[in-house]
């Protein structure tokens, strides 16, 4: 075998190698597939072991059905609440719908054995007749609130869950013996197919390494001979040849070498007679570079002068250039270089300065690249048609951005550089900062357009002041570009802050629900201190902590930013004007266009309040005149009135005397009637009937009128309302049409008043309500603790934003509901409505339905309504009635609360 390896060529010789090596690989893959699928994923061995333990894994949840049944059992049992055992009685049908879902699975899909027959035979029995036994008794039982056959049904369904769960259990140890066999099955077969891997694998290596050993012989013999025929020809032997006859590369190798040795000595023989014809033309040679010499020298001389002339005229050049290097360093002005495609190939030092890179930074990028996007754009259009027409450019105003972000806005100017060709190979120019002399322009352009604005604003001849503080936080905002502001007065103690007016931002993302108008400047925070101080105040980081700071309320509108600009006159501020939430820095540049502008419109502010106090003059002098005409006119009224009282007076005293005692006599003549003759005919008690009814109604006429010429002093005591209110309800004829609706609670406290007059007064109102339901509808009666208040001025921080909800203060004794802390309660009452869904009461009744004698009804004289009102202010309290035609009415009653000595 070795004999013919030496015919084969090294390539054939390693391909084979390599083929026995591979041919030994697919044996070893073959065999180690074979091993690895017997007991791979999914493999027959691995099946077993999962099988195994889903079978675990399915008969666990099961039993926790049961548990989580057996407990919802016994919740339904110790619930009361109807609805609620309903839920839990769902929820345990469900568990048991789940709990047969399993079951059908276990039958289809186990494998017959023992632990089939457990899991669908042994512990399904009991389940089974645990849901059983459930539905058809203890269901029964609960519904029925048996609690002896509830609690006896209980043990049952705890025995059968007990025999269930034991059987489990004897599942559960089953399953795992049976994986522990399958393991270790799994495991000896592991072990064998190690072992028979490990034998492969060695036969493998003995046999390549067999081959290679053969083949790395030949290959080793082949070269020694090599080197040793070539270490005898470069020792001098030309003769030396290698005598290789084989078809392998070291025979072509020999074969080669025997040709090259061959050449080699004939080439020799050749040299030698070429040696001594050289030595001949040499001899010659030397004479000839003796001549040459002597020329050279001359040409040495000549070239060290001219050596000597360049580096005079480099070391002028440098000094020129080290002037114009130190010119562009130590100028303002950034000078620069770039090619024809705008790229920089030069920035001078001043580059730090002006936009913080080095040199080396901007170097191989454009100057767009230093610019934002909109005015790259433009920049980069601009110099290709610069680029295009070859021409310098002076001027050219472009915006840049900082190192740190700012951005920088630069002058430019630039010349086109051309090559030796004539062609453009780039510019080359200066660029200065103008940010300032920009900035100046833009000041002097926007104070230029606010003093046109404001001129414009105080040539308006129809202007109030509430316009003009809207045009002071409209153009504040605007010039500060905030979102955010108001503007107020301040008293003349400098105590007090008075605002009405906030920005539309503020007013949107304000959540407060009572905004004030004042703000106490003693209990202000840190935005008051520019009116403490007398000068403009900038906090740019409002969330930091500061012990000047307040708070604000919950809902007030975030603030990042602040500045406050007082208005200050003399020796005191008269106003103050601040904004917030800028998206950058407040500056002190800011303060000078405020304050300006602001000084501009409190002289507009002082001339309005001029027009408008002689306005006021005016027409309060008119308001006086009328006033005191219409309380001529009242006097007249009154005195006439007066008049018609007191004979109204004369004439009760008459009817009360004259006419009641002859309608005591007919009533008891009616009672007699009714009494003698209990078997009248229908007819005769009909008329009985309303002759008793007219005679009622003469009787309340009469009583009316008494009761209107002699109010009683009320004899005044602590009155439950609620129990007040449903008592006169009780003696009311409600017909059946009419809806009663109530909403009186149980705690409101006591009222200090006369039971009887108020019981009359709420009889009153009520049965005017029926009256003016004809055809049915909604009586409601409420009643609702409300607070006298006197308004009084907050001590926190102002809201930006918050506007008042009342334009008045509320005066001392008024009633109202508290809505903010701004009020402080001091007297508390009772509020009652009584309100009907009728027909309503027109405009000009309204004036005249306290009137005595007044009436709109077929029936009576018009005196209910003024005895109520009499009789509600004679108990301290007041009424007050509200209505609209078609809509109905609501008369409500306000009553002082029993004082006690804990309020």
């Amino acid at each position: 075998m070795i004999v013919k390896l030496h015919n084969l060529r090294i390539k054939t010789q390693l391909l084979l190698l390599c083929f026995v090596m591979l041919a030994g690989f697919i044996v070893f893959g073959v065999i180690s597939f074979r091993a690895v699928t017997e007991i791979e994923v999914n493999g027959p061995v691995y099946q077993r072991i999962v099988q195994g333990k889903n079978l675990i894994a399915d008969i666990l949840p099961p039993p926790a059905h049961i548990l989580e049944s057996y407990l919802t059992m016994v919740q339904i049992g110790d619930e009361t609440n109807r609805d609620k055992q309903e839920i839990l009685t769902k929820r345990l049908r469900k568990l048991r719908e789940e709990y047969y879902e399993r079951y059908r699975f276990w039958q289809k899909n186990l494998p017959d054995g023992p632990m089939k027959e457990i899991i669908v035979k042994k512990s399904h029995e009991p389940v089974n007749a645990f849901y059983e036994k459930f539905e058809k008794e203890f269901l029964p039982a609960v519904f029925s609130n048996d609690k002896n056959r509830i609690k006896t049904v209980r043990d049952e369904l705890g025995r059968l869950y007990a025999v269930h769960g034991a059987a489990v259990d004897k599942l559960v140890v089953m399953a795992h013996a049976h994986n522990s066999a399958d393991e270790a099955l799994a495991a000896s077969i592991i072990r064998k197919r190690e072992i028979l891997l490990i034998a492969i694998a060695c036969a493998m290596i003995a046999a390549i390494a067999a081959i290679f050993l053969g083949v790395r012989q030949m290959l080793t013999n082949n070269v020694f001979r090599l080197v040793s025929v070539t270490e005898r020809f470069s020792s001098g032997d030309l003769t030396a040849r290698s005598g290789f006859a084989g078809r392998d590369e070291f025979s072509e190798i020999g074969r080669a070498f025997d040709q090259m040795a061959e050449k080699i000595e004939q080439n020799s023989i050749a040299l030698k007679k070429s040696q001594e014809e050289l030595k001949r033309h040499r001899d010659s040679l030397e004479e000839l570079v003796k001549e040459r010499t002597g020329e050279l020298a001359m040409a040495n001389e000549q070239l060290r002068q001219e050596i000597t002339d360049r580096k005079r005229t480099e070391e002028e050049f440098r000094k020129s250039e080290e002037r114009f290097r130190l010119m562009v360093e130590t100028t303002s002005d950034w000078v620069w270089e770039v090619d024809r495609n705008g790229v920089y190939t030069y920035a001078s030092p001043k580059i730090r300065d002006l936009l913080g890179y080095e040199p080396e930074e901007v170097i191989g990028r454009s100057p767009v690249d230093l610019m934002p996007p909109d005015e790259a754009k433009r920049v980069a259009e601009l110099f290709k048609k610069i680029v295009e027409s070859r021409s310098s450019f002076t001027g050219a105003e472009n915006v840049n951005r900082h190192k740190d972000g700012r951005h920088i806005v630069i002058e430019t100017n630039g010349v086109p550089v051309f090559d030796a060709k004539g062609d453009l190979s780039g510019y080359r120019g200066i660029d200065r900062d103008i940010t300032k002399r920009k900035q100046v322009e833009q000041d002097l352009l926007k104070e230029r357009n606010q003093l046109q604005i404001l001129l414009n604003f105080y040539r308006r001849a129809d202007t109030q002041i509430r316009d003009i503080e809207a045009f002071i936080i409209g153009e504040c905002i605007r010039i500060t570009e905030s979102p955010l502001g108001f503007f107020g007065f301040i008293n003349e103690d400098e105590t007090l802050m008075m605002t009405t007016m906030w920005s539309e931002k503020a007013m949107e993302g304000c959540a407060v629900d009572f905004k004030p108008i004042e703000f106490s400047l003693d209990h202000a925070g840190i935005w008051a201190e520019a009116i403490r101080e007398h000068k403009p105040l900038i906090v740019n980081d409002y969330t930091m902590s500061d012990p000047r700071k307040k708070g604000y309320p919950d809902g007030h509108v975030p603030i990042k930013r602040l500045m406050s600009i007082p208005i200050v006159k003399g020796s005191r501020a008269v106003a103050i004007m601040a904004v917030a939430n800028k998206e950058a820095d407040y500056d002190e540049k800011d303060i000078p266009h405020l304050s300006l502008f602001l000084e501009g419109v409190w002289d507009m502010i002082k001339r309005k309040r001029a027009e408008e106090g002689l306005r006021t003059l005016n027409e309060r002098l008119e308001q006086k005149v009328e006033e005191r005409t219409s309380q001529l006119i009242k006097a007249r009224e009154e005195l006439i009135r007066k008049e018609k009282l007191s004979v109204l007076g004369q004439l009760a005293g008459f009817v009360g005397h004259e006419i009641r005692n002859p309608l005591g006599v007919m009533n008891n003549a009616v009672y007699f009637l009714k009494t003698v003759m209990p078997d009248a005919d229908d007819i005769v008690k009909e008329y009985l009937d309303i002759i008793k009814h007219e005679i009622d109604n003469s009787q309340q006429i009469i009583t009316d009128l008494l009761d209107f010429a002699r109010t009683k002093k009320p004899q005044a005591s602590p009155v439950a309302i609620n129990e007040l209110i449903i008592k006169v309800l009780g003696k009311c004829i409600i017909p059946g049409n009419i809806d009663v609706q109530t909403d009186i609670p149980d705690a409101l406290p006591e009222v200090n008043i006369d039971p009887f007059q108020m019981g009359q007064v709420l009889r009153n109102l009520i049965t005017n309500a029926v009256q003016a339901m004809p055809k049915g509808g909604v009586l409601r009666i409420s009643a609702r603790p409300v607070s006298g208040s006197k308004f009084e001025v907050s001590s926190g921080e102002p809201e930006i934003g918050d506007h008042p909800q009342r334009g008045e203060r509320i005066q001392e004794g008024a009633v109202s509901e508290p809505e903010t802390l701004n009020f402080k309660l001091q007297t508390g009452f009772i509020e009652i409505s009584i309100t009907d869904t009728g027909s309503g009461i027109s405009p000009e009744n309204m004036e005249k339905l306290f009137q005595p004698l007044f009436t709109t009804k077929t029936k009576g004289i018009g005196l209910g309504l003024t005895i109520c009102k009499n009789i509600v202010e004679a108990n301290g309290g007041r009424i007050e009635v509200e209505s609209r035609l078609d809509s109905g009415t609501t008369f409500t009653i306000t009553l002082p609360c029993e004082k006690r000595g804990s309020q």
